[in-house]
């Protein structure tokens, strides 16, 4: 899955661009302009924090994608929100598999300082959706419930509509890498 996923970025990276090439907008040092619309999905890189509970005894890779419409610009300054959608899978100490879904509003404050490179700083706050029900009241219960996450983030427009991107998330301390989009 990941070699596949790979192989589709590298390819989409060199068609978009070679067909971007000569367009004045690979010369605009904006990479962004009030009304913008970025789809992006990306994949944890690295977790460097414990589990949420002693009760998970295991998690899978989590996987997010989301769109971000960009409504205020000042400058070099830009605002954004969006709506991001997460899963991942985990298992508690039953030994079975449960999927979580989550999804989260987010709210970011981007700062371009430099031509085609994009810092910003993001907070979130979503609702959990998990499978896992246990039988008893008293026992922990996953991931099921509201959560919240602030998160860095660095995306290098390689053309005027597509990126590459990493973020680091306060929840977990978990390392993303992705891509975006720009329409």
């Amino acid at each position: 899955m990941i070699r596949i996923l790979l192989v589709f970025m590298l390819s989409f990276t060199l068609i978009t661009a070679k067909s971007q090439e000569s367009t004045d907008a690979t010369n605009n040092p904006d990479t962004f302009m009030k009304g913008d619309m970025l789809l992006s999905m990306d994949i944890q890189a690295v977790k460097m924090a414990k589990p949420v509970s002693d009760a998970i005894t295991w998690e899978g890779v989590p996987f997010r994608a989301g769109c971000e419409y960009l409504f205020y610009n000042k400058s070099k300054l830009f605002l954004s929100t969006g709506l991001n959608a997460k899963y991942l899978r985990h298992q508690p100490g039953d030994g079975n598999n449960y999927g979580v879904f989550g999804i989260a509003v987010p709210i970011n404050i981007h700062f371009i300082l430099v031509p085609r490179l994009d810092t910003y700083v993001g907070y979130k706050i979503g609702y959990y959706f998990d499978g896992y029900k246990p039988e008893m009241e008293s026992t922990i219960d996953g991931y099921e419930g509201m959560y919240s996450d602030g998160y860095l983030g660095i995306r290098y427009f390689l053309s005027p509509n597509f990126a590459f991107y990493a973020e680091l998330s306060a929840d977990a301390m978990r390392l993303y890498g992705g891509i975006s989009y720009k329409f």
